[in-house]
């Protein structure tokens, strides 16, 4: 599992202290406010909204993960692993009819 994963899990599972806290960085950072997606099984495209979300909401992944009293910092991450993910709107395009294609 991708620390993105993990941690998205961790704020959803942890609702009275990270809840909060996650709202409070985005509203510092002026991202606006909402949760990062989790993955789901059943759902063809929840592991591309939630690295997509991950990737947007950087800052505050970075700054929620940093703040040593949540005991996130095994979440942080790191700048010389490759969890930057770059697309386009065709890549978008591209894998959606191809899931759609698969489904029949």
């Amino acid at each position: 599992q991708t620390k993105i994963r993990k941690l998205a899990y961790k704020i959803i599972n942890l609702p009275t202290l990270l809840i909060p806290a996650w709202k409070k960085v985005l509203e510092e950072l002026e991202i606006a406010v909402s949760m990062l997606p989790r993955d789901v099984t059943i759902r063809w495209n929840s592991t591309f909204d939630m690295l997509r979300s991950g990737v947007e909401k950087r800052d505050a992944v970075d700054a929620i993960t940093a703040d040593k009293s949540l005991k996130l910092r095994e979440y942080e991450l790191d700048e010389d692993e490759p969890h930057t993910i770059v697309w386009t709107r065709e890549d978008e395009v591209r894998i959606y009819g191809l899931t759609q294609h698969l489904k029949g």
